[in-house]
């Protein structure tokens, strides 16, 4: 993640402000690595016992990271006005977060977020059976990863521009990562020279990254949009 930082600093926001931005949306930057990292077909590393692709994000998978990075920023960032409901005030990402959202914080809180972008958050008719939705291992806490996965969940069924960026990592680890195969065995020679790219990944991408096809909407912190506007242009 000391690259987002770097490109933040260096090409989008100058000095402290590219930093504090930074730190704000960190938790969110592991799952969009994590759903970008097995899309392509998973392989086994030479020299390496038991790294495989998976373990990395590909060069092939590196634009569709870009675009899952803007997306889970704009989703830790409504998360963020749930849990605590500071959001804005410059102390996000600090230790002081407990990355839970609690059933009274979300009866409390929720309709901060009802007229967002995301579909997952708008026209809550029962605060309660969202929650309940949410919470997907019954603590009784909704975790970040949870309230990810929900909200991912929700952009793909309703078919939005959105979700048919997340259902490309979807679709491809159905496809490539079948129960019980073994990962091919490749030199990282022959997987540049074999394994090229889906075409059909490269293209949404394209589209989510230029200006004139992501709408962000209500509901999004101007941080969020700056995160937003910084990496979008890198799939032009």
């Amino acid at each position: 993640d000391l690259w987002i930082k770097e490109i933040l600093k260096s090409k989008c926001i100058q000095g402290d402000e590219g930093e504090r931005i930074w730190k704000r949306y960190r938790r969110s930057y592991i799952h969009a690595f994590n759903r970008a990292k097995n899309v392509s077909e998973e392989t086994d590393i030479d020299g390496m016992q038991t790294a495989t692709t998976d373990d990395f994000v590909e060069k092939n998978e590196f634009r569709l990271m870009v675009g899952y990075l803007c997306v889970y920023v704009v989703m830790y960032d409504a998360f963020q006005m749930v849990d605590g409901g500071k959001r804005g005030e410059g102390i996000l990402g600090d230790d002081t977060e407990d990355l839970r959202i609690e059933l009274n914080e979300w009866l409390t809180s929720y309709k901060n977020v009802t007229d967002h972008t995301l579909v997952g958050l708008k026209d809550i008719d029962d605060p309660k059976v969202v929650f309940d939705e949410m919470d997907v291992d019954n603590g009784g806490l909704i975790l970040l990863s949870e309230w990810c996965r929900y909200l991912a969940k929700k952009e793909v069924e309703a078919k939005t521009f959105l979700g048919s960026l997340l259902d490309i990592a979807s679709t491809a680890k159905a496809a490539t990562h079948e129960k019980g195969k073994s990962p091919v065995k490749a030199s990282p020679k022959k997987i540049k020279e074999e394994e090229a790219p889906p075409k059909s990944a490269l293209k949404p991408i394209h589209q989510f990254t230029g200006k004139a096809m992501i709408k962000l909407g209500k509901g999004i912190s101007m941080d969020a949009k700056d995160f937003v506007d910084c990496f979008r242009v890198m799939g032009q």
